[in-house]
């Protein structure tokens, strides 16, 4: 999930700088992506990975919160923005369950 959000955060950055966009990806690609975010955080440790996704959470809130209302209603801000945060915590769900009590908790004791 931290992948994700900050994969939507660099496209929203792309978007909001009129910059070159990144191709939509295939689902050949998102198969890819996946595997090598797995494999890049391999040996993390859960409190570790859970650190990543709050930074990478509050990046991403921060940069949409900073986006003008014009690239607000652009469809393509509002897909990655949709499929990279609340469309995809869904399947991650069981996991986040699961997960060890230590690694749930917020890094700032809330």
């Amino acid at each position: 999930m931290a992948a994700w959000e900050s994969e939507a955060a660099r496209r929203l950055r792309a978007l909001r700088d009129g910059g070159a966009l990144p191709a939509p990806m295939s689902d050949a690609d998102v198969d890819a992506f996946n595997a090598r975010a797995v494999e890049e955080h391999r040996l993390v440790g859960s409190e570790a990975i859970v650190d990543e996704l709050d930074a990478a959470h509050r990046v991403l809130v921060a940069l949409v919160r900073a986006l003008s209302e014009e690239l607000l209603r652009d469809p393509r801000a509002q897909g990655w923005i949709a499929a990279n945060t609340f469309e995809h915590y869904p399947d991650h769900r069981a996991e986040l369950e699961t997960a060890p009590e230590d690694a749930r908790r917020s890094p700032r004791g809330a």
